[in-house]
């Protein structure tokens, strides 16, 4: 050991159980290693304690199993196929969209909340767009026709045999017919068109005057005679 001319100890082998100062306990000054600092068996010194630690160490690069450390600054970061991870980010709208860099927790969280967020607002406003769509869709007008070629009748729908329904329990219905086939005071009738052919009604057109929306028409054919001639028996007959 020897005292170097910029008053620094230059040592080639140091070999202490401990080393304090009389202050505070920690190792001071400036102290550059030029070779490997190993432990005579692996795994087998600390550098530092949990009591006396070191305030900064400066490394060009550093092999550990383990690093427990309260603040690390990497000056490059590489992932395990050795792509360059350059920062840590906290944008919550992650758009660098970049594979150098790192989204922090509360970043992707923020991210998710928010697209989930987006969606769930889209899918109010379409079912809203939807439900008044519905609401303004003009069904079947109450009180219409409508043919079948079966026998039993759909559902939804009333058989035209004259019946009678309670005014209550079909008001809607009761409202468009009133008593135009028929009625008491709690009941009113469909109109009976069994057998019967349905005759457009005439609405000022002039071919069917007189006859009211449920009007009957028995019919109207008389008696009348054809001219015939048998080329035969030259004949003439009325038929």
């Amino acid at each position: 050991m020897q005292r170097t001319s910029t008053a620094g100890i230059e040592a080639t082998d140091i070999n202490v159980s401990s080393i304090n100062t009389s202050t505070s306990g920690a190792i001071g000054g400036l102290w550059t290693i030029n070779d490997g600092l190993n432990p005579a068996t692996n795994g087998g010194e600390d550098l530092g304690t949990k009591s006396l630690i070191l305030t900064n160490v400066y490394t060009q690069t550093t092999d550990a199993a383990t690093v427990n450390a309260t603040s690390v600054k990497f000056s490059s970061l590489t992932d395990a196929n050795l792509a360059s991870i350059t920062r840590f980010d906290n944008d919550t709208t992650l758009t660098a969209n970049s594979d150098s860099r790192l989204a922090t927790q509360r970043a992707i969280k923020q991210y998710i909340d928010d697209a989930v967020s987006t969606e769930i607002a889209n899918r109010i406003s379409a079912d809203n767009s939807l439900q008044s769509q519905i609401s303004g869709f003009q069904g079947i007008p109450t009180g219409t026709i409508m043919y079948t070629a079966v026998a039993a009748v759909p559902a939804g729908y009333l058989a035209l045999n004259g019946q009678s329904l309670s005014k209550s329990t079909y008001a809607a219905l009761y409202a468009v017919l009133g008593g135009t086939y028929g009625q008491t005071d709690t009941t009113f009738k469909l109109p009976d068109i069994r057998g019967e052919f349905v005759r457009g009604w005439d609405n000022g057109r002039g071919v069917d005057n007189g006859r009211a929306i449920g009007s009957t028409q028995s019919e109207s054919f008389a008696a009348h005679s054809h001219p015939y001639v048998d080329t035969y028996f030259k004949e003439h007959w009325a038929v």
